[in-house]
C-alpha cells in the first residue's frame, strides 16, 4: 500500500514535465511561425501553391475532390466593392495583419489567440468571374486542428451577409 503515494507522487512529476516540454516546443514552435523570414506569398500570376500534405491549409484552388479544397467566395457587386468589404473584414479580424494588398490580390498574416502561431491569409480577385479565391495555411506544425477551415468558413458567412444588405 506504501508504493500507491509514490506512483502517484511519481505520475504527477511525469505529467508536469510532460505538460512543460510540450508547452516550451509550442511556444518555441510559435516563435518559428513569426520570424519574418518565413513568410512568403503563395500567390504567382492567378495561382496560389498547393497545399502541403499536413492537414493545416485550404484552398479554394485545389481540386474539388481534395482535402484541403474550400470553396471560393462569391459576390454580385462591383469588385472594387468586394475588395473594400473584404478588407474591412479582415481590419475588424483580431489579431491579423495585412501585408500586401493590390487590385486583385490580399494577403494577410493571422496570429492564433493562445500561442501565437501565424498562418497566412491570401485572397485572390479575378477580374471575371465574381468570386474570390482564397488560401489560408500555417506556416509551422502539422495540424490546425481545422483553425484556418473555420476562419475561412467565418470571413465567408460574414462576407456574404455583408455583400447581401447592399443589395
Amino acid at each position: 500500500m506504501k508504493m500507491q503515494p509514490i506512483f502517484v507522487g511519481l505520475v504527477a512529476i511525469g505529467f508536469s514535465v510532460f505538460l512543460f516540454t510540450g508547452c516550451f516546443s509550442l511556444s518555441r514552435m510559435a516563435k518559428e511561425s513569426q520570424d519574418p523570414a518565413m513568410a512568403h506569398s503563395s500567390f504567382k500570376d492567378g495561382d496560389f501553391d498547393s497545399c502541403p500534405e499536413s492537414p493545416n491549409c485550404v484552398n479554394s484552388q485545389a481540386e474539388m475532390t481534395e482535402t484541403p479544397y474550400i470553396a471560393p467566395f462569391r459576390y454580385d457587386v462591383p469588385r472594387d466593392q468586394a475588395r473594400t468589404f473584404l478588407l474591412s473584414l479582415l481590419d475588424d479580424l483580431p489579431r491579423t495583419k495585412i501585408l500586401q494588398s493590390t487590385d486583385d490580390y490580399i494577403w494577410a498574416e493571422v496570429r492564433t489567440g493562445l500561442f501565437g502561431f501565424t498562418d497566412d491569409l491570401e485572397f485572390y480577385l479575378p477580374e471575371d468571374p465574381p468570386i474570390i479565391h482564397v488560401r489560408s495555411a500555417s506556416r509551422v506544425g502539422y495540424s490546425d486542428l481545422g483553425a484556418n477551415r473555420d476562419r475561412v468558413e467565418n470571413l465567408r458567412r460574414t462576407f456574404q451577409e455583408r455583400v447581401t444588405v447592399l443589395r
